[in-house]
């Protein structure tokens, strides 16, 4: 019996042997086999039956289309906004814009505008800082987009240039409110009133040149993506400097104390820049 039974189990090795082989290579040495398996194609009706079918389906093109379409129709009325201020500004304007860019390199007629207090340069300086601003939300949706931050919801990637506009003039409040508060303590009331003449100049100087950068930018072919977002970096970063460079001069020449100098960045210009930032880390992360 013993000798019958070690028989039947080794046929029955080598049967189950066997019928592995069909489907898998297989090897043996001595009294261990050593086997690696590689799965054959199976068809489906070959898996499920001959009655089995696949079907495909269509994708849905309309999410796709709506995240593209929707950014899209923000992008040309915020154009149609900016072309229609441009045009006004150059055609109402025009003989006071070179006198606007010219005060940025030379102190006398910065004076002599400061002075004079005429209504059309105020209103040719914020035409100027509405472009600006613009601009910015713009450049901000730009950056944005372009950085592929794929991880954000569809409320936010179809709205993000009125989510930007609503960051930049959340920025624009801050600064304002914080500049107010300080002046309401100060008694150097003809300091503030350089330093908001002297920023409005310089916003007004690149409102000039900012908005056609962002616009040729926003419509340029996809191969110019990279170049433009590093353009759009470069034109805002440029403006920064300045901006920093030109309020730097003027507390020097008021000579305003270092201390209140640090103070004075870090809460009107350093903390909008730092919510930027933050910002944009918190869509990144949606």
């Amino acid at each position: 019996m013993p000798l019958e039974t070690d028989i039947q189990i080794a046929d029955s090795v080598v049967t189950n042997v066997k019928a592995v082989k069909k489907n898998y290579p297989v090897s043996v040495e001595a009294d261990t086999f050593h086997y690696s398996i590689t799965p054959k194609e199976v068809s489906i009706k070959e898996f499920f039956g001959e009655e089995a079918m696949a079907v495909e389906y269509p994708t849905n093109q309309s999410v796709t289309d709506r995240a593209e379409l929707v950014p899209l129709g923000y992008d040309i009325a915020a154009v149609i906004i900016m072309f229609v201020v441009y045009m006004i500004m150059l055609a109402r304007y025009k003989h006071l814009i070179p006198t606007v860019i010219k005060a940025k390199f030379y102190g006398y007629t910065t004076r002599m505008l400061l002075e004079s207090l005429d209504v059309n340069i105020v209103k040719l300086t914020g035409l100027s800082i509405f472009l600006l601003l613009m601009s910015l939300s713009m450049a901000l949706s730009v950056i944005v987009r372009t950085y592929d931050l794929v991880a954000m919801p569809d409320a936010v990637s179809e709205h993000l240039l009125p989510l930007s506009m609503g960051v930049v003039l959340l920025v624009t409040l801050w600064r304002r409110l914080i500049v107010r508060v300080i002046r309401s303590f100060s008694r150097a009331k003809g300091f503030f009133e350089m330093l908001d003449f002297s920023e409005r100049l310089t916003f007004a100087f690149w409102g000039f040149w900012m908005a056609p950068v962002v616009v040729a930018c926003v419509f340029a072919s996809s191969d110019f993506h990279s170049v433009e977002r590093y353009l759009i970096m470069g034109t805002v970063a440029a403006m920064v400097l300045h901006h920093i460079i030109e309020l730097t001069k003027l507390f020097i020449r008021q000579r305003v104390s270092f201390l209140q100098y640090i103070l004075y960045l870090c809460t009107v210009e350093l903390l909008p820049i730092s919510f930027i930032v933050t910002v944009l880390q918190k869509l990144g992360t949606l």
